[in-house]
């Protein structure tokens, strides 16, 4: 989803969105406001870093991993950084505990240009990893 597809939910122009999200907003009717940032909220919007967007080339090999601590994590970790690094890649890796703990790991990760997340071990969190 990016601001083209939130201003047109919205009803308005993709420059109204980005005036809102940048809080150059102040010419904008309130009403227009709360529904922009209405559909903002239920569509899980999240704009990209911009410090991220131009310290990263269009490939970032960068990869994720949230893992879980149990034992041989050490092992598996050590196999998946060999492997990534042979194929060019530099793996981001946190760990979790919970179901929420997860949740807070991929929120970080994701303010990275990630070509990919790994999720191991950490218990099902269903839709709101699939929103994400």
């Amino acid at each position: 989803m990016n601001i083209r597809d939130i201003a047109k939910l919205a009803g308005v122009s993709p420059s109204t969105v980005s005036k809102i999200l940048n809080k150059k907003d102040q010419a904008i009717s309130a009403e227009t406001r709360r529904k922009v940032l209405s559909v903002i909220k239920e569509n899980h919007y999240r704009p990209a870093a911009p410090s991220a967007a131009a310290a990263f080339p269009a490939r970032s090999f960068l990869l994720g991993a949230v893992l879980q601590k149990r034992p041989g994590i050490d092992i598996f970790l050590e196999s998946l950084l060999l492997a990534a690094a042979r194929e060019g890649y530099s793996v981001l890796t946190r760990f979790a505990e919970t179901a929420a703990e997860e949740r807070r790991c991929l929120q970080a990760l994701l303010e990275y240009p990630l070509e990919g997340i790994l999720r191991c071990g950490i218990p099902e969190n269903g839709e709101e990893i699939r929103r994400l």
